[in-house]
Order: C-alpha cells, then sequence, then structure tokens
C-alpha cells in the first residue's frame, strides 16, 4: 500500500473518530449543529472511501475494473446526495420548529467541538499536503473538502458558544449551515 493509500486509511480512521465524538457531544448537549455535523462526517466518511477505491483500482486494477469503478463511483456519489439531502431536510425541519431547546453541558461541549475543528485542520492540511507531494488530484480535492468540514464546524462551535452569551437560536443557524 503506498502513501496515498495509508493517508487516506489514516483520515478515515480519524473521521470515525469524529463521528463518534460528535454524535457524542449531541447526545449530551442536545445541539442540533453537532448532530448535523456527526450526519456530515458519516457522510464524507463514504466519500473518502470512494477515493481510497479508486486509488486502489488505479494502482493494482486492471482496466475493467476502473470502468465499473467509476460506475460505482457515480452510484455511492448518488447515493450519498440522497442521504444527505435527507438528513438536511429532518435537520431543517428540527432547526425551523418552534422548539427552542437549552443545551446542556455547554463548556464541555463547546471544548470537544473545538477539538472537531482541530481534528479537521490537521486532517485538511494533511491530505492537501500528500495529495501535493504524490500529485493526486483525488486527494486534494478531498483536503479543500475537509478544509470546507472545518468551517462548518467552526459555525458550528459558534452557535455552542452563541448559547452561553444568550443567543440559543444561533445554533439552530449553525445547524441550517
Amino acid at each position: 500500500m503506498g502513501r496515498k493509500e495509508k493517508t487516506i486509511l489514516i483520515t478515515i480512521v480519524a473521521n470515525i473518530i469524529l463521528i463518534i465524538l460528535r454524535f457524542f457531544l449531541a447526545d449530551l448537549s442536545g445541539s442540533i449543529g453537532l448532530k448535523a455535523n456527526a450526519w456530515h462526517s458519516f457522510a464524507d466518511v463514504f466519500v473518502t472511501s470512494i477515493v481510497f477505491i479508486g486509488l486502489l483500482i488505479s494502482r493494482y486494477g486492471a482496466s475493467r475494473f476502473q470502468t465499473a469503478s467509476k460506475k460505482l463511483e457515480h452510484i455511492v456519489a448518488i447515493f450519498v446526495s440522497i442521504f444527505i439531502f435527507d438528513m438536511g431536510l429532518e435537520i431543517l425541519s428540527d432547526a425551523l420548529s418552534g422548539e427552542v431547546t437549552e443545551l446542556r453541558y455547554v463548556p464541555f461541549v463547546a471544548a470537544g467541538a473545538f477539538l472537531g475543528v482541530v481534528i479537521n485542520y490537521f486532517m485538511a492540511r494533511y491530505k492537501i499536503y500528500v495529495g501535493e507531494q504524490t500529485g493526486s488530484q483525488s486527494m486534494i480535492a478531498d483536503g479543500y473538502h475537509s478544509k470546507m468540514d472545518m468551517y462548518c464546524s467552526i459555525a458550528v462551535l459558534v452557535g455552542i458558544v452563541g448559547s452561553l452569551f444568550g443567543m440559543p437560536d444561533l445554533v439552530k443557524v449553525a445547524a441550517i449551515v
């Protein structure tokens, strides 16, 4: 297994850690922003896995497997898109409902959300660095995707911290973002 494949495996493990952390924090606090962020990370594991499969096929596969891989990539992309759209509608519905959920354990949850931002930052930098070193455009693109995830995580963190200052609706705005 080459450097690119090892990098992707490391980032898949990091995303799984993010999923566990974010679902735990969302359950602990009641934050729909963290719940949305966790589902987003869950979808990222699918996307990163497709990049991993594509790298393996391009390294070891025959040309007939490369054609099948492209078809599989399109099917998984459609599945992930439908999944994200459905989760987005559910989270939007929760955010627009009249219910105000008071967050619990906000300082602890904010610290955990900050840890998630840091993990996303280093994941993005790592993928972009290795992608540039190895000439892998798909890894560079996946790195920029992780960078966008970091910005979404910052929005969720701002929403959580905003609740400390009497702005509980900021969490809903972060969930919609």
